[in-house]
């Protein structure tokens, strides 16, 4: 009876210690008896370790209204909508280890290993904390990028551009046919024709529009019917649409370079420092910036950390 009963005891133990080390694996595996009851993965990701449906429709109840309780489209919300607009798919995820993991998921469902790269960097670029929308120039690729859920960089646009005859330059001077290296808040937007749409102060050009060389008034818009050492701006078809650069501007250093523009494309991609574009791709960039949109000018991909 006594060896019985103390056989009994042990197995009872082992049974218990059972229990105890699969609830720990299902503990570090992200997972829960409750997790069971709905779905966590959507294709092909897994996310469990930042989702939980009970907190996700408590916290947003409207989404539960939405779908009327289906899992699994408030799965699909969250893993295409929610993420993406900020949204907190359990507690965990208001903490920094929590939205570093919810960064890493974004960046591999949200965006190809190459647009990940480089939003990785503006992540960590000091523009990243001055705005929300970045115009982006790298070597020859332009896109457009908007900081979404999480601070996560997402692209919106990317083509191809051209910019200076002689290339890029930390230290531009007038007239070296160089695009400047660096972060610029623009100026505002301006063209020979009408707002093609964009939230940006418009300037229209008349035929009393120039941006001036002159040392008085350098890199500076001014109006005058006299003919003054500069760009006369209406003389020029590039000018139909255009997004006048921060280089240079506060505070202007004379002979540093003026007119830094992203205009449209004229018989050559080249040009004397501004980067040029399709009239298709500058009216969509148009369209999504903003009076603080920033623009960055860079050769290569790693030195966008650097600005």
């Amino acid at each position: 009876m006594n060896l019985s009963f103390t056989s009994m005891r042990r197995n009872i133990l082992r049974l218990a210690l059972f229990v105890a080390a699969a609830f720990v694996v299902s503990a570090a595996r992200g997972g829960t008896a409750e997790a069971a009851s709905y779905p966590t993965v959507y294709k092909g990701v897994d996310y469990s370790k930042i989702y939980d449906y009970n907190y996700y429709v408590d916290k947003y109840p409207e989404i539960r209204t939405k779908f009327n309780g289906d899992k699994k489209k408030i799965l699909q919300n969250y893993a295409e909508h929610g993420l993406h607009n900020g949204r907190i798919g359990k507690a965990c995820c208001t903490t920094a280890a929590g939205k570093k993991l919810c960064r890493q998921i974004m960046y591999k469902t949200l965006m190809t290993p190459a647009d990940a790269s480089v939003s990785k960097y503006i992540y960590t670029s000091k523009t990243a904390k001055k705005t929300t929308r970045l115009i982006l120039v790298v070597g020859h690729n332009i896109s457009f990028w908007r900081k979404r859920g999480y601070g996560v960089w997402e692209k919106e646009i990317g083509a191809y551009c051209g910019y200076g005859r002689n290339g890029f330059s930390a230290n531009r001077r007038e007239g070296d046919g160089t695009t400047p290296i660096g972060s610029f808040k623009i100026v505002y937007a301006f063209g020979n024709a009408a707002n093609p749409g964009t939230d940006m102060t418009y300037r229209r050009t008349t035929e009393k529009s120039w941006l001036s060389q002159e040392k008085a008034t350098y890199n500076k818009w001014v109006e005058t019917s006299k003919t003054i050492k500069g760009e006369h701006l209406r003389s020029y078809s590039c000018y139909k649409y255009g997004i006048w650069v921060g280089y240079n501007v506060n505070p202007t250093v004379y002979g540093k370079g003026s007119a830094i523009f992203i205009h449209l494309k004229g018989n050559s991609w080249q040009s004397s420092g501004c980067v040029t574009v399709t009239e298709t791709v500058l009216k969509r960039i148009m369209k999504l910036a903003k009076n603080s949109t920033y623009v960055m000018f860079v050769p290569e991909k790693k030195q966008i950390r650097d600005y």
